[in-house]
């Protein structure tokens, strides 16, 4: 079991043992960014484990016991939910919380190496400044993105196929 530990700065793995629980094992990994606050996490399709870092706004990815981080391409994006991969496209999908921003952004994850900044595309809200503020995110089937909008009380969808990175076009 996965989890995200946003007071403590860190990731956590629980590894449970149903038979005798106090046997069962713990697991913790610091981010390298101070107060980075890790807060949504998923998986890819090659087992990695990629996270939010709200308070870095940075996505961080966990692969053979060490962490990595990536600034998100807008400077104080508060980056929130995530989650993928989209089965169509193997992309993870991410939301950017901080109303000023107001972003969705996906990226496909490298089989190998690092995440760069540049392998990250954005997609604009159609009111950013609003109280627009992208929580968390998923996707149907036909490959649409949907998500929350905290306290404006809206969902927002980005049709894939209408989509252009850098616009709020979708």
């Amino acid at each position: 079991v996965w989890f995200t530990e946003p007071s403590s700065n860190a990731i956590g793995e629980l590894i449970p043992n149903f038979s005798n629980p106090g046997a069962s094992t713990w697991h913790q990994w610091t981010a390298p960014t101070a107060n980075a606050a890790p807060f949504d996490l998923t998986f890819d399709s090659h087992g990695n484990l990629w996270f939010t870092e709200i308070d870095a706004n940075q996505i961080g990815e966990f692969s053979n016991g060490t962490i990595s981080e990536t600034p998100t391409p807008t400077g104080g994006s508060k980056p929130y939910g995530i989650s993928g991969p989209d089965p169509a496209s193997g992309q993870i999908w991410f939301t950017e919380n901080n109303a000023a921003v107001a972003k969705v952004a996906s990226f496909t994850p490298p089989a190998s190496g690092s995440l760069t900044t540049s392998n990250i595309k954005e997609y604009n809200l159609v009111n950013p400044g609003s109280s627009a503020t992208p929580h968390l995110i998923t996707y149907d089937y036909s490959g649409n993105i949907w998500w929350t909008e905290g306290p404006n009380a809206r969902i927002g969808r980005l049709t894939i196929a209408q989509a252009a990175s850098g616009t709020s076009n979708g």
